[in-house]
Parts: C-alpha cells; structure tokens; sequence
C-alpha cells in the first residue's frame, strides 16, 4: 500500500471586514433626494483644501443619530465601526473632533439666521 501526500496550496482572499450597515443606505439616499449637503455648502462654503465639507459633516451627524444615537464626540470611531466610507464617501478619520468642532461654530455662529428661517 503506497500513501500518497498531496500538498495543495490554499488561497485566502483578502482579509474581510465586519461593518454595520443598518439603515445607512437608506439615509444617505434621503439625504442626497433632500439635497442637505448642497443647501448647508451653500449657505457656508469651505476652502478648497477641506476633505469634507460642510454638508458632508451635517450628513454624517444626521446618518451618526439615526443610526447610532450618542454623543457628537468621537464620531471618528462610530465611523470606523459603520459603512461610512462606503456608503457616504467620507473617510473616518476626516470626521474628528476638531472637524465636527468648526461645524458647530460655524451653526452657532448662524443660529439667529437659522432661528428667523
């Protein structure tokens, strides 16, 4: 009896990566019928060195509470946790603290303009 070993090489693909999706897709697509990003832009434009605007750091903090209601700080890690990058487009790491930080001066700033409206 002659045993035979047969070595076979196994490919793995890439490793894979667990993220939640939820109803981000669903809210992302409310958001760009409304036309958020465009209006909130609109009314406070960026420079062009800016990763994200304006509008994409108010769509992300509409798509952040609906999906994960928590506090503002640290959106960064709800990002990495969620589909953000392939759903919205936006790096997490450009939704820090000090990014969503100049958001919200910017709407203090504009809160009486917002209120009359």
């Amino acid at each position: 009896m002659v045993l035979c070993v047969v070595k076979t090489r196994v490919m793995y693909g890439p490793p894979s990566v667990e993220k939640a999706l939820g109803s981000l897709p669903m809210i992302a697509d409310f958001c760009g019928r409304l036309g958020i990003a465009g209006v909130v832009d609109g009314l406070w434009p960026i420079r062009e060195v800016a990763r994200v605007s304006h509008g994409q750091v108010v769509e992300a903090l509409i798509a952040n509470r609906l999906t994960s209601p928590a506090s503002v700080v640290r959106l960064e890690n709800w990002a990495r946790c969620w589909a953000v990058p392939e759903v919205l487009g936006i790096e997490p790491d450009a939704l820090n603290d000090y990014r969503v930080g100049r958001l919200l001066l910017v709407l203090i700033r504009w809160s009486r303009v917002i209120r009359r409206s």
